[in-house]
């Protein structure tokens, strides 16, 4: 997440995806388990978006 989101809070991205508090995405973060599946869809929405965004477009597509 860190790079894919240079120099953007991510945790807080993450955190509004999820409709969790920052505090319940950093405390999920440190723990030596799986996260939640709201926090798993959240990161997967995100860095999905984030590859869509950065994909060159075709002239179809503009």
């Amino acid at each position: 997440m860190k790079a894919a989101f240079p120099e953007r809070d991510w945790v807080a991205l993450l955190a509004e995806r999820a409709g969790k508090s920052r505090d319940f995405v950093e405390w999920h973060l440190q723990e030596d388990m799986a996260p939640p599946e709201a926090l798993l869809r959240a990161a997967s929405e995100l860095l999905d978006e984030n590859a869509a965004s950065r994909k060159p477009q075709t002239d179809s597509q503009r």
